[in-house]
């Protein structure tokens, strides 16, 4: 193999490690909270390790030092196989999907069994010249983890794609969109590595398009608030990556030049050679700093002082605008929720004049002006509670019994409406959190509440309890009306309305009650299948966890 199309290689094979330990490094030190945004940069660092062996192996190649290029060659695939198990983890916490804790660890034990053959005859044997490049030959051991390789990927990329499909929230279903697509580029792209162990002549040259999957992610955060990443932590990322792909850039421009003196002159040796190197990187200096400015003046409007400067005053008015937003809109809420119940004692009001000797007129008078104040107070008291939440007061609840209490004592209410329950959970188990127990009970039955209005005809509310690995998760769901999907992100706003019900405090104060509490509850909308709520106490509340009631 040529020395330029080693160089080539390793060119590409730097760019790629730069830039996933790049972004690895990024999201754990910026955006590290969420343990999804975790598993991503842990998937970034091992690919990063990854390709940066890689380009030692090529390395030692262009140096014809076989024995240690053959050590690296090995050495690469502990952290190929390393990526399966925690893209595994990383998809199914993005897509909120429960995994078993076997499943978890039968994966890693299968990943991490690579060290203790990788560098026996059995996985690989006989470094030699194929295809103009020295590879290893596959052993019988490969197969099997190649196959396990290329299954978690499929799986993964599968899973990416049912949930592609199902997903109703436009947001959500283009960041899926994004990771399907960055994942499927990276990994057909990064698969050519695998052709020369499967004998087909054909070099890794593709490798270099890796790459694109950060270049898509990047866009995601930036545009589809992937991983939560805030607006000032995203444009940062823009000025990092454009400094960084200037920087390599400018090194590549000092390489081609390089190379091409040293055909043109003739000379070989590594003095000279590193010396033309510096001279051309001190000559290449002024053309970086004239690029670094037009990209500080041009896209980032200052320098990089300025410009921190700035996104420091943006957050601000952010965050000052979102206070504004939050109040606007309740205030439009409340207007709206207000004006039925006041038209309709305004009409009565128009009225009572005429009807001074209608007893039958002024009973009714009275019941309506009973109810529409109830509703007036009903909605004041729910806009008292939401925007003036109680302080915590954390106890050790048993969650289990708090929520079989509860459908219990609403049975009667239920089956009034011809509502039956169905608990999808075992009444004797325990498990012990730390919570307000009046404020999550309050929470749990405004949403059994809600339901009740999505099944005025009867139904049935199904009750289901799981342990996510980082979260108690409760499931709630009806057979009712499905939310319009218009409705479906305002669902947890004050006053929400659709159906025809009348305006309602009800999820916004449950919502307010979760989100407290460090937790989250969302909705999933089925057309034949009605509504399921989903809320996920985290287990930091976690007090202790028994199999059988005390």
């Amino acid at each position: 193999m040529s020395k330029s199309a080693l160089a080539f290689l390793m060119f590409s094979l730097v760019v790629n490690a730069v830039m996933s330990l790049g972004l690895a490094l990024f999201v754990l030190l910026k955006a590290n909270a969420l343990k999804v945004n975790r598993y991503f940069a842990y998937l970034c660092l091992v690919t990063g390790i990854m390709f940066t062996v890689y380009f030692l192996e090529f390395y030692c190649l262009w140096r014809g030092q076989l024995v240690m290029a053959e050590y690296w060659q090995r050495t690469l695939m502990i952290f190929v196989f390393l990526i399966p198990p925690i893209l595994f983890q990383f998809t199914m916490h993005f897509l909120n999907r429960p995994v078993p804790l076997w499943v978890t660890i039968a994966n890693y034990l299968v990943a991490l069994s690579g060290p203790l053959f990788i560098y026996t005859p059995a996985f690989a044997y006989d470094f030699r010249l194929f295809n103009g490049l020295y590879w290893l030959k596959s052993g019988p051991l490969f197969y099997p983890m190649f196959s396990y390789f290329v299954g978690n990927v499929l799986y993964v990329l599968f899973m990416l794609y049912r949930n592609y499909k199902s997903t109703v929230k436009s947001t959500r279903k283009e960041q899926i969109r994004l990771v399907y697509l960055a994942f499927l580029i990276g990994f057909v792209t990064g698969c050519a590595g695998f052709l020369m162990w499967l004998n087909i002549p054909l070099k890794p040259y593709s490798t270099i398009l890796v790459s694109l999957y950060v270049l898509i992610i990047a866009y995601a955060v930036l545009k589809h608030q992937f991983l939560n990443i805030p607006l000032i932590i995203k444009n940062s990322l823009i000025y990092t990556t454009a400094m960084c792909l200037i920087t390599l850039a400018y090194f590549a421009l000092i390489y081609v030049f390089e190379h091409q003196l040293r055909g043109i002159m003739g000379y070989q040796s590594v003095l000279v050679s590193l010396g033309i190197t510096l001279l051309l990187a001190g000559l290449f200096i002024p053309l970086q700093e004239f690029l670094r400015r037009v990209i500080e003046k041009y896209l980032f409007k200052g320098t990089a002082a300025q410009f921190s400067e700035h996104m420091e005053r943006i957050q601000q008015e952010m965050i000052l605008s979102e206070r504004y937003k939050t109040f606007s809109d309740v205030v439009k809420s409340l207007t709206v929720a207000i004006k039925e119940p006041l038209m309709a004692l305004k009409n009565y009001n128009a009225e009572y004049q005429q009807h001074l000797d209608d007893k039958m007129f002024l009973e009714r008078f009275a019941q309506v002006l009973d109810i529409e104040i109830q509703k007036i107070e009903n909605l004041v008291e729910g806009l008292d509670k939401y925007s003036h939440p109680e302080p915590l007061r954390m106890e050790r609840t048993d969650m289990y019994a708090l929520l079989t209490d509860l459908l219990d004592e609403m049975r009667p209410l239920l089956n009034s409406q011809k509502i039956s329950i169905t608990k999808s959970f075992d009444d004797h188990k325990v498990f012990y959190l730390n919570v307000d127990l009046k404020q999550i009970r309050q929470a749990l039955m405004s949403v059994v509440e809600h339901t009740l209005k999505t099944m005025p005809e009867g139904g049935h509310l199904y009750a289901e309890v799981e342990h996510k690995e980082n979260d108690f998760v409760i499931f709630l769901k009806d057979t009712g009306k499905p939310i319009p999907d218009a409705q479906i992100e305002k669902v947890f706003d004050p006053f929400s309305q659709y159906h025809g019900q009348e305006p309602s405090m009800e999820l916004a104060i449950a919502f307010s009650i979760i989100k407290n509490h460090g937790g989250k509850i969302f909705v999933n909308s089925d057309e034949s299948e009605g509504n399921e709520f989903v809320i996920e106490l985290p287990l930091s509340l976690f007090f202790r966890h028994f199999n059988a009631r005390e």
